[in-house]
């Protein structure tokens, strides 16, 4: 899974770049980061994250057009860090407020929006009758994962595996289902 972050201020970046991976403990998880939302929209368009954490207060294209560009695009997981008062007027999943004094609160925000996206990649793919490659590896970790907690002694019989992968498929349809 891709997440993008975008922010013109260049030591929260370098701050970010050294310590994510020790903050985001996940291998399902590359964090790309950009300082120009210009740039950033360019490699979104090609890329499409699934996450993108974004600055409000940016030359060039401040966050609400960059929002808005985005959006005319496709409909990732985005959360809005800023130092500004208003972002309370503004449609997107996630706002956490600058200066980031609560590092655990930015921590566990980032990973509620990997976990919605992940939601929505399942959504999406279980809708979708022309699934990609990317989305069936994705569904059959997902399942795997689900199906990980069944006891040793199901796993010895193949059938009942099979027969719960299938509730988990219709669980998890039923479960994403608008």
């Amino acid at each position: 899974m891709k997440v993008f972050v975008i922010d013109d201020f260049k030591p929260y970046i370098h701050f970010l770049k050294r310590n994510m991976p020790h903050l985001i403990k996940r291998e399902d998880v590359n964090f790309y980061y950009f300082y120009d939302s210009i740039e950033a929209l360019k490699a979104i368009k090609k890329e499409k994250p699934s996450v993108i954490i974004t600055d409000m207060a940016m030359p060039k294209m401040d966050g609400y057009a960059f929002i808005e560009n985005i959006r005319e695009v496709y409909h990732p997981v985005i959360v809005v860090v800023s130092i500004l008062r208003n972002i309370k007027n503004i449609s997107v999943d996630f706002k956490v407020q600058k200066p980031l004094v609560d590092l655990s609160e930015f921590i566990d925000t980032i990973n509620q929006a990997i976990e919605l996206a992940k939601e929505q990649m399942i959504y999406e793919t279980l809708n979708d009758t022309d699934c990609s490659l990317e989305n069936e590896k994705f569904l059959n970790s997902a399942i795997y994962t689900l199906t990980d907690t069944i006891s040793k002694d199901e796993k010895k019989d193949r059938a009942k595996v099979e027969q719960k992968n299938s509730k988990i498929k219709n669980f998890l349809f039923n479960l994403f289902k608008v």
